[in-house]
């Protein structure tokens, strides 16, 4: 199979599967709880396809071979390249994390009202409201971190870097030991203020005169991308 078809075959499958998640439960996979003049409307809905859909995503992601990439002296990965990766990527981490979190959600509302269903509306709150969907949401967070430090520590590109074609290495133009917590809360930083900070960093990396036109989340992080055949 060429390089071509591989990265057309991993983005049909991370769209299928995000259209998957999406019909198993009739459109809606979430956990929502929102509060206006006192009043509270209080949402979870997933279903057990779409659970069974974001775990097998993880997997697949997981275990996605990548023995056999090759790198390709073309250039420096630019950045259209770079944001067209990290939307792929906020669609994987979408896909595997919310179906999963609102199934721990509605399992909540199971101990309250002693029946399971896979969706749920009310326009009340219980005491144990807060604690959940704030802690839902913080390992929603969480997981967008999780998912990019686990694949640059243990050198692996992920799925959107694959579909873009590159990958992220320790830079070996200097003795310093790659720092993948710091490039990956950096990156992370970058993505929550993207509006601002990726027009900042592409306007300060295009008047660099030493570096190697490095983004300023490889610089820091002591890591370089190259584009990659697999």
């Amino acid at each position: 199979m060429s390089n071509f078809l591989k990265r057309t075959f991993i983005l049909a499958i991370i769209l299928c599967a995000f259209i998957g998640i999406l019909y198993f439960a009739n459109g809606s996979v979430q956990f929502s709880m929102q509060c206006a003049n006192s009043r509270c409307l209080v949402a979870a809905s997933s279903s057990l396809m779409s659970t069974m859909i974001g775990l097998s995503l993880l997997v697949f992601a997981a275990l996605f071979p990548q023995k056999k990439i090759e790198v390709v002296n073309t250039g420096r990965v630019g950045i259209w390249r770079r944001i067209l990766s990290g939307f792929i990527d906020c669609l994987v981490v979408v896909t595997i994390s919310i179906p999963v979190l609102a199934f721990l959600v509605l399992l909540t509302e199971q101990q309250a009202t002693q029946e399971f269903a896979w969706r749920f509306i009310r326009d009340f709150t219980r005491n144990t409201d807060g604690p959940v969907f704030i802690g839902a949401g913080v390992v929603n967070l969480l997981s967008f971190f999780i998912y990019f430090y686990c694949f640059t520590r243990f050198q692996k590109a992920t799925l959107g870097q694959l579909v873009m074609g590159y990958s992220i290495f320790p830079n070996t133009e200097h003795e310093k030991a790659p720092r993948y917590f710091v490039r990956t809360l950096a990156l992370f930083v970058t993505m929550v203020t993207c509006v601002i900070s990726i027009p900042i960093s592409w306007f300060v990396t295009r008047i660099q005169t030493s570096g190697g036109k490095t983004y300023w989340w490889d610089r820091v992080g002591h890591t370089s991308a190259k584009k990659v055949h697999f």
